[in-house]
Formats: C-alpha cells, structure tokens, sequence
C-alpha cells in the first residue's frame, strides 16, 4: 500500500525512487462557528465542521554533486459534511501531485502545484485560521493547478525570481494549444522585510468565447511586510483586468498585522476589492476584514477564536452583510 501511494504521489514526467527520503505530514482541525446574516430575510445558524484538514508525503533523494530529486502529493479532507450520503469523492481530494529536481541552479517543479505567487504576492493578509469568507480576493489568488511547470531561482544576495507556465489540451477553459497561462515573480528579503511582485496572463478557451472574441484576463500584485519585534504588519495591492470589449476589472488593497505575546498570538486583516463587471452590469463592491486570537499549547496544536465581518454591495442597491464568530483547535 505505501510503495502504490508513493508511486501516485510522483507519477509526474520525472520517475523516483520509492524509498527516497520521505516524510508524512498531516494538519487537522475543529471549528464551531456562529454565522448571522444581517441582510433582509437572511438568518442565523450554528455549524461545526473543518476548514483545513490534510494530509501529504514530502521527500527527495541526493542526486549528488548538488542536486536532488524532489517529490509532494497532498489530500485534502473535506469532511464538513461527512453524513451517510457522502461519497469518498467528496471526503478525499487531491491539492498537490508533482516532482522536481533542485540544484545549484535553482528548482523546477512539474505537475499540480502552487502558483509561485502564493507565496510571494497574494497571501499575505490571508493568516486567519478559518476560511475567508466570501471572494474578496478571488480574481488574484494565486491557488493551485494542475499540468504546470514551474521554476524558481537560487537566492541572489535576497533576491529571488520565479515562473511558472500552465499547458493543458484537454480543458475547454483553455486554448487547446501551446501555452495557456503564465506568470512571473520577484522577490526580495532582508532580515525582517520582504517585498514580492507578480504578473500573470491567462488565455481562456473556446468555452469563454463569444462569438471570435476569446477572454484573456491579467493581473499584476505587489505586497510586502516588515516585522517590528513582536509585531508584523503586511499588506499589498493587486489589479485584474478582463481584456475583451465588455470585460471585468477590477483592483484591491488589504493590510494585515500579527502581534506576538508568548504563547498567544493576536492577528486581523482589512481587505477591500472593488470589480467593475462591464457595460450593463451591477458593479461589486466588497469589504472583509477579520480579528482573531490564537493561543499555542506546543510547537504544533493551538486553539484559536475569531470575528470576522464580510460585506458585499452589488450596484446601488443590494448590499449583503454576514458577521461570523468562529472558535476550535488546529
């Protein structure tokens, strides 16, 4: 069983020894959440569920003269719903498949993966312990996907670069041919700053078209933090564009700050988007902000609690507003 699971974990362009060095990690939660939604008619309600439950094998192997041989595959549990109907389909979910090779030259990475600029851009504000809510971000997140090639570049005096590119034939959300979405990043870290840049352009396919006119949407971020002691602030800008005649775009802005005492930590984030979705539609307007705290009782296991607060107004009239209280362990 373990030797078919390590197969799968790396069945990726590069093949890899089963036995090469592997670690097994896991992440697993419980919340209790309060969700009262103040829009007219809207109601309130009790839930307990998990937010980021999973599990993943990591490892590599030395190649010798400076390189090695890399491999990761991740589960996702999505166990909020776990009754008597739920299939392994919905329990059990793959987040990441892929394998590199790093060296002196730096690392690439083939399969699903991260974007790059998840980690150099667009999550910086994003350190609640339970999911957002709503998709304040949602048009600049770099998340994850599949059928990528990524790299990223060895450290420069705190200077890194990265890229990744994403070719996929079989998905009518993609142009069917050559390279489908791509993307770039910078970053820069020295002592407690770090600063990170990101562009990325993504040619839909035939499944976005209207009439000859194909989507091509683009977004570019740059987002930094500093740390002051005990005391972390983060924050960043981000730009969407939709570049077809009756396209969306769009812009947002979040600062966020982590406070440090012991054991406990105090965090909360602010963040604002604003889409305009194109000639004879309602533009959007969305705030999320959040405050938390969370207490560590080892390295690895913590309680926490939080607020947080999400309002969303479509045009000059609607406007929904949901306020959500959320306690558990991680």
């Amino acid at each position: 069983m373990k030797k078919q699971i390590l197969t799968a974990a790396v069945a990726a362009a590069i093949v890899l020894p089963t036995m090469a060095q592997a670690g097994v990690y896991g992440r697993a939660d419980g919340v209790v959440r309060y969700t009262d939604d103040n829009t007219a008619g809207g109601t309130s309600a009790w839930d307990v569920g998990a937010d980021k439950m999973r599990w993943g094998i990591v490892g590599s192997e030395d190649l010798g003269n400076g390189m090695k041989a890399l491999y990761h595959y991740e589960f996702d549990m999505a166990s909020n719903n776990q009754g008597n109907g739920s299939t392994s389909a919905t329990l059990e979910r793959t987040r990441l498949a892929n394998a590199g090779l790093e060296g002196g030259w730096g690392k690439v990475v083939i399969g699903r993966q991260w974007w790059p600029s998840y980690f150099t851009t667009f999550n910086k504000t994003d350190t609640a312990d339970t999911h957002a809510t709503g998709a304040s971000q949602g048009n600049f997140s770099g998340n994850r996907s599949g059928n990528m090639i990524s790299y990223s570049s060895p450290d420069f005096s705190g200077f890194m670069v990265g890229g990744a590119i994403l070719m996929d034939d079989d998905d009518a959300t993609y142009q069917a041919e050559d390279v489908d979405k791509y993307e770039i990043t910078g970053q820069y870290k020295n002592g407690p700053m770090q600063i990170g840049v990101a562009y990325r352009d993504h040619d839909l396919g035939a499944a976005n078209c209207v009439g000859t006119a194909c989507t091509e949407e683009s977004v570019w971020g740059i987002s930094g933090s500093y740390a002051f002691g005990d005391l972390s602030v983060e924050g960043g800008y981000y730009d969407y564009s939709d570049d077809t005649n009756n396209g969306q775009d769009g812009d947002a802005w979040n600062l966020g700050a982590t406070y440090k005492m012991g054991s406990t930590q105090i965090h909360g984030a602010y963040r604002d988007s604003s889409f305009d979705n194109g000639p004879g539609a309602a533009s959007t307007d969305t705030t999320d902000w959040y405050i938390g705290v969370r207490h560590f009782l080892s390295k690895e296991t913590r309680v926490f609690a939080e607020y947080r607060q999400l309002e969303v107004e479509t045009g000059p009239t609607t406007t929904t507003d949901t306020d959500t209280f959320s306690f558990g362990l991680r």
